[in-house]
């Protein structure tokens, strides 16, 4: 009786282990090349195939949420609503930040000690002094720079 191959996704190339692994057909839409390939770093073949068997699971369960995500998922019509479409806060297109820290202290904040809230308040209005009171998609990269210079500028004074 054969043994089963185990594809561990490796070869050897100038004494290193390399992983390669084909992308799938319904899946290449979400990638420029055809194929996964790169360097494991190693001279080890244990090593090599316990690497590339843990990539490979971190890919597959990857693919996995892709497919499960994709719109043409075969037998959507039949998912309840709860599983088609998360749960989501009203659909609006301005979130101010004061909104976004109440959903924070809301979703994060049971079973904490009072300091946690005291925490974020007093951070996110360091950024209010800093930046200003905006809707979230008004910061911009710029805003974050600023602050990170308003903070230094802190604990320096």
């Amino acid at each position: 009786m054969l043994a089963p191959k185990s594809n561990s996704y490796t070869f050897n190339k100038k004494g290193i282990w390399y992983f390669s692994r084909r992308i799938p057909a319904d899946l290449r839409q979400h990638y420029r090349t055809n194929r996964i390939a790169y360097s494991l770093r190693t001279k080890s073949v244990r090593d090599a195939r316990v690497r590339a068997m843990s990539d490979a699971a971190k890919l597959d369960r990857h693919w996995h949420i892709l497919r499960i995500s994709s719109d043409d998922l075969p037998g959507k019509h039949l998912l309840t609503d709860a599983v088609q479409e998360p749960a989501a806060e009203p659909a609006t297109d301005e979130h101010s930040f004061k909104d976004a820290v109440a959903v924070y202290l809301r979703l994060k904040g049971h079973y904490r000690p009072p300091t946690f809230e005291a925490t974020v308040r007093r951070s996110c209005g360091y950024l209010i002094d800093c930046c200003g009171m905006k809707d979230l998609h008004d910061y911009v990269r710029s805003d974050a720079t600023k602050f990170r210079d308003y903070l230094f500028a802190k604990a320096a004074g």
